[in-house]
């Protein structure tokens, strides 16, 4: 998360209620930019991959 800070993206960090629909909706509200990208904590993102 702190790279993605580094490089000007807002991270939205919520607390876990069992239900990925109500997180993801609660982001997506908070966001104002073009692009959305979702993590999951076992998901990373390689240079090959961008």
């Amino acid at each position: 998360m702190e790279l993605a800070k580094q490089a000007g993206a807002e991270v939205c960090r919520v607390k876990w209620e069992d239900n990925f629909s109500k997180v993801k909706n609660y982001c997506m509200n908070r966001a104002a930019g073009k692009w959305i990208l979702f993590l999951r904590p076992d998901e990373t993102i390689s240079r090959e991959q961008h």
